[in-house]
């Protein structure tokens, strides 16, 4: 069956639209920012001290670059922390990662979603600044080209990920019966890993529409993400898709960061699809299920 490739949904009935022609904008008011101004949730257990403080000074020290994020993690894992100090750290970490505006990559922009989270979600591991005048997004898009790999494919962008040095593996999600299977599925697959330090991206589906984010974590009401497109995919009754408010077209920055999509909103969208994780070799990610 032919992909369907990742971007922003078809022009629909009586929409209100930005700039770019054929997004669906209207108030979908499921996706809201943290009500404690962009700090996440960890899981509804509260946040935990960390009582190393070199590995503070490093998470203070993030400036946005692979280096200042790579140096938190190894003084991350050169420390004798508890699991749930280092789970902590990692959420800070996660917190730290500098967003990636895809609608700012050129002709292909608005079908770079792909590249653009697996860039913040590379970035996370300490992986790829941007390299010279290049945006890192782009910068993979070009070596997955020069590989002959394909942006929709989720396999082929796994062994993209693992061409920049780095272990990756596709979790199948199930088909969620509602909201807590939703839940208790990310508890028991996607949680551990990134408390251990890995990082992710999750695709989700519409109605003639694929699209790819970046996971920042895990919490009690549901999944803190970047969206490189804008503010507030939705799906209503009907199935199809829509935007709250859509990126600039110029610039790194975004209404896409730090947002949040509750657990019903991932049963219905991340129902029969992936979570993509990444970690450092090192991490042993793990096998396909």
């Amino acid at each position: 069956m032919a992909r369907r490739a990742e971007g922003p949904p078809a022009a629909l009935p009586g929409a209100v639209h930005y700039p770019l022609p054929g997004v669906r904008v209207g108030l979908f008011s499921w996706l809201k920012k943290s009500s404690d101004g962009g700090q996440s949730e960890s899981g509804g257990r509260g946040h935990v001290r960390i009582s190393d403080p070199d590995v503070s000074a490093a998470i203070r020290k993030i400036d946005g670059s692979a280096a200042s994020i790579s140096a938190a993690r190894k003084a991350v894992s050169a420390s004798g922390m508890s699991n749930s100090e280092r789970a902590e750290a990692y959420r800070e970490i996660a917190a730290a990662v500098p967003y990636r505006n895809q609608r700012d990559n050129g002709d292909d922009g608005d079908v770079m979603c792909n590249m653009t989270s697996m860039a913040m979600s590379l970035n996370g591991l300490g992986v790829g600044a941007d390299e010279s005048s290049t945006q890192f997004e782009n910068t993979l898009d070009a070596r997955r080209k020069k590989s002959g790999l394909s942006r929709y494919d989720e396999d082929q962008r796994e062994t993209l990920a693992e061409n920049q040095g780095v272990d990756a593996s596709t979790l199948r999600t199930p088909t969620f019966a509602d909201g807590p299977a939703a839940r208790a599925w990310y508890e028991k697959h996607v949680r551990p890993r990134l408390e251990a330090g890995q990082t992710a991206t999750f695709g989700i589906e519409g109605t003639g529409f694929r699209h790819v984010i970046r996971l920042e974590w895990v919490e009690e009401k549901g999944l803190k993400i970047d969206d490189p497109f804008g503010r507030g995919v939705a799906k209503d009754a009907k199935g199809q898709v829509g935007y709250a408010a859509l990126n600039e077209q110029k610039g790194q920055g975004g209404v896409g960061a730090d947002d949040h999509m509750s657990w019903d909103q991932v049963a219905k969208l991340n129902s029969g699809k992936y979570v993509q994780l990444y970690g450092e070799k090192a991490q042993k990610v793990g096998k396909k299920k």
